[in-house]
């Protein structure tokens, strides 16, 4: 009869497990993304990119809510992209670092709700359209959507589903060479009964 060591059976998995590595570029690019958001209101004025006031390190509710807050949601859902080895915590914190950076771009303009129809985030300092442009994009708009996009590409790499695929030794040709083995024997003792046969008639 034949038996079959199953012992050496392999499983592969394919997305099984989440290594920490899956988030890892992502995410450190949103941390530096949502450090810099949270900061770059309180050191722009220094390389001529400010919303009034345009004094640097001056803190304000309104740049509390439409730079630091969104900013330090970023940096956390990048740093927790970073560390996290389960898909539950990667698309939490994916969603986080989104969030942050949704908020960047839409905020000043919901902020009109607050501040009498105009923007909350102040009047830019800047007076040549370039720089003007150049600094809605560094702290808002462009910013936000580059957030969005890397922990939109993370977030989409957890929520890869699992698929396990196992190796099964091939039974069905094992137990082919055992019924060929078999066979093979058989034939053996078979002509050494007709040997002797032949022999006890000689």
């Amino acid at each position: 009869m034949a038996t079959y060591d199953l012992t050496n059976t392999r499983v592969r998995h394919r997305a099984a497990d989440v290594p920490r590595r899956r988030g890892a570029v992502n995410g450190l690019l949103v941390f530096v993304l949502g450090a810099f958001g949270a900061v770059v209101p309180f050191v722009g004025p220094y390389f001529s990119l400010a919303y009034t006031p345009d004094s640097p390190w001056v803190m304000t509710d309104d740049r509390l809510w439409l730079n630091v807050l969104p900013g330090v949601a970023a940096l956390l859902g990048g740093l927790g992209l970073m560390a996290t080895a389960t898909r539950g915590g990667g698309v939490l914190l994916g969603w986080l670092a989104v969030l942050g950076g949704g908020w960047f771009v839409i905020g000043p303009v919901v902020s009109t709700m607050w501040h009498d129809g105009t923007p909350a985030t102040g009047d830019i300092v800047a007076d040549d359209t370039a720089t003007r442009v150049l600094t809605d994009l560094v702290f808002h708009s462009g910013l936000g959507v580059l957030i969005v996009f890397l922990a939109g590409v993370a977030l989409g790499r957890f929520t890869v589903r699992d698929r396990v695929i196992t190796e099964e030794p091939d039974i069905d040709r094992d137990a082919d060479t055992d019924r060929d083995i078999d066979r093979d024997a058989n034939l053996d003792r078979d002509t050494e009964i007709r040997a002797e046969h032949d022999a006890k008639r000689s």
